[in-house]
């Protein structure tokens, strides 16, 4: 992408952790909402947000990465309260919920190691343009990690879900 860029990675970095967890913690609002607590929706929301310029005013002075980083832990602080309100109104054990996470993670993992491996014959033997780089990761990475998960996942998932496709 050249050097003029380099200045952005790490701050981009950093946002797709928050990315990640921002993600994960979309479910929670669902969750409000489908019990009709549209309350604890606003409210958590307005903390959020008070939270996170709380956090953008005291980090500012350390930068962009200062910035980004403060965001990130404003993020994940909030995520475990959000988390821990929205688990009790489900009566629903908080390690139960990680436990649910670790398959995708698994997953996850799995892609971000075949993706590597993929950049690095890609890098070291195979010279493709970018345009055809890009496609073939983003095809690569779909394929191993929906093969991971169907493979991760209990035999009796597994073979629900075959039903479905297949009937």
């Amino acid at each position: 992408v050249g050097s003029k860029w380099a200045g952005v990675i790490e701050p981009l970095q950093v946002l797709c952790l928050v990315g990640a967890i921002q993600s994960i913690g979309t479910t929670f609002s669902s969750i409000f909402i489908s019990l009709g607590r549209a309350d604890l929706h606003f409210k958590t929301g307005l903390a959020n947000s008070v939270i996170d310029v709380v956090g953008f005013i005291i980090c500012i002075r350390w930068g962009l990465m200062g910035l980004v980083k403060g965001y990130l832990v404003t993020t994940a602080f909030f995520f475990c309260i959000i988390c821990f309100v929205a688990m009790r109104l489900i009566n629903l054990p908080i390690i139960n919920f990680f436990k649910s996470l670790k398959i995708p993670t698994l997953a996850t993992c799995i892609m971000y190691i075949t993706l590597l491996g993929f950049r690095f014959l890609e890098m070291s033997y195979i010279q493709m343009s970018l345009c055809l780089n890009l496609v073939t990761s983003v095809v690569l990475g779909v394929l191993v990690y929906s093969g991971s998960i169907f493979f991760l996942m209990e035999n009796s998932q597994r073979n629900e879900l075959t039903g479905l496709l297949f009937r």
